[in-house]
């Protein structure tokens, strides 16, 4: 296994060599013509599992500890030296973060993870993440109760909860007990609402996980683990809707959100 993981790293720093980065660009698209491409949130999750493979043969195999930690180290600085305000951080990129940092105890990536946190305070809640999509909205909720969580800041949870209140305005209707795709309706060239693709499983599971998270975290407790193998709403309505019966509990949602979905209580 030793001389596998050696000679993967060494295929790796060859091909960060010729690219000058460490490129996530598959197989089929660089034969294609496609150049190669660099994606922050990738590299730092494969950095972080790299540095913490690292840690756990520091005893057993310790030369190559060493070149993967080097390997990882490289990764951290060159993702460092493009990343050093919030505006550069966004929600999405900023929870992967604070996963590499769970795994590796890097504080200059918990660092980005306060700074976009901060970032998202002084944002308009009113926009739910800036988009017409569940998706940036439930991200920001998600960050804002993951800084919460980690450095106890009330300003956090407020803003969490502000974000929560518009993404309930905006996704939720009477229609369909799924948050809508968009925050607009699909609409046929003639005007007509385009029923068939107004709600669906893009984002919404996330933003039904992320009130999930935020109402665990009002009542000073542990958000639950996703429930696994599950990747759109459909696959964890019942999950989804345990959670939710406990987010209308305790916020001022109640009566709306149950509107919405019937069967919560």
């Amino acid at each position: 296994m030793a001389g596998y993981i050696d000679a993967l790293i060494e295929a790796h720093a060859r091909r960060v060599e010729q690219t000058g980065f460490f490129p996530f660009t598959a197989r089929h698209e660089t034969s294609g013509g496609k150049p190669e491409g660099y994606s922050a949130r990738q590299v730092m999750n494969a950095a972080a599992k790299i540095q913490l493979a690292g840690n756990r043969l520091q005893d057993a195999e310790p030369p190559l500890a060493a070149k993967l930690h080097r390997f990882a180290e490289r990764e951290f600085r060159y993702f460092m030296d493009r990343h050093k305000g919030p505006a550069q951080v966004d929600p999405y990129l900023a929870m992967t973060l604070k996963a590499s940092y769970d795994m590796c105890g890097r504080k200059d990536l918990l660092a980005l993870v306060r700074k976009a946190a901060d970032a998202a305070v002084a944002a308009d809640a009113s926009t739910c993440g800036g988009a017409r999509g569940p998706m940036p909205g439930a991200q920001q909720i998600q960050l804002l109760v993951a800084a919460y969580g980690h450095f106890g800041d009330a300003n956090y949870l407020r803003e969490a909860r502000k974000n929560a209140r518009a993404a309930v305005a905006m996704f939720f209707d009477a229609s369909s007990p799924l948050p809508k795709v968009s925050a607009d309706p699909l609409k046929l060239p003639d005007g007509t609402p385009f029923p068939a693709f107004y709600h669906g499983a893009i984002g919404c599971d996330d933003l039904m996980y992320a009130l999930a998270c935020l109402a665990a975290a009002v009542r000073h407790d542990q958000p639950r683990a996703r429930p696994s193998g599950t990747t759109n709403a459909s696959k964890s309505s019942n999950h989804v809707r345990d959670l939710l019966n406990e987010w209308t509990s305790i916020t001022a949602l109640g009566p709306h959100v149950r509107h919405c979905c019937p069967g919560t209580s």
